[in-house]
């Protein structure tokens, strides 16, 4: 008889530990877990890993590209440094050009000689993006100081830059009034800026 009494015990000694086990778990399962806090992405660029700007030219490409309403004169491109082409005609005293800044964020466009009303000269500036995974949005501002006799607009090929890539601008100079007496130069700043975008 005292056996039996000694196994019911043990029975419900694990009887008890297996309710006191499962009472356990059901009241460390149903606690709430609460995870407070917040994160924030910042940026991390500076002004160094933002590089846009004019880039140089190459001694193969067309920068400079003369045309007229009434006529056929055409002007010969010559290259003569990364940041400055020439052109001009080989009948007549007309010639253009486009000179780089030395920050290469601005550049001088020239046309000079031009005779006709109409007469178009178009001058094309590569624009490179060489940040490191930062796109630019492109914007021009042109200082026109000769609007009497010239019209000046400016267009650029895409208005975002990918980070790494390449584009281009082109000034238009449109001749709107031809001087009676002397020739009239015109020279336009052509300024460069780029804002970082996603």
């Amino acid at each position: 008889m005292k056996r039996k009494s000694k196994e019911g015990k043990l029975f419900l000694g694990i009887i008890v530990a297996v309710l006191i086990l499962g009472v356990g778990y059901a009241a460390i399962t149903g606690v709430n877990l609460l995870i407070n806090g917040s994160a924030t992405a910042k940026a991390t660029a500076t002004d160094e890993d933002f590089i846009v700007h004019f880039n140089d030219f190459d001694q193969n490409g067309t920068y400079i590209v003369y045309s007229e309403d009434a006529g056929s004169d055409s002007f010969t491109q010559t290259f003569d440094t990364v940041k400055h082409i020439t052109a001009g005609s080989n009948t007549t005293d007309k010639s253009a050009s486009i000179t780089v800044a030395n920050d290469r964020l601005s550049a001088d466009v020239a046309v000079s000689n031009m005779t006709n009303v109409g007469d178009k000269v178009v001058l094309t500036i590569p624009v490179i993006n060489e940040s490191n995974g930062i796109n630019a949005d492109l914007s021009i501002d042109i200082e026109n100081n000769n609007s009497e006799y010239f019209n000046v607009t400016s267009e650029t090929a895409t208005n975002t830059l990918n980070a790494g890539g390449t584009t281009t601008i082109s000034v238009t100079v449109e001749v709107i009034k031809v001087p009676e007496n002397n020739d009239v130069e015109g020279t336009f700043t052509v300024t460069l800026t780029a804002d970082p975008t996603e």
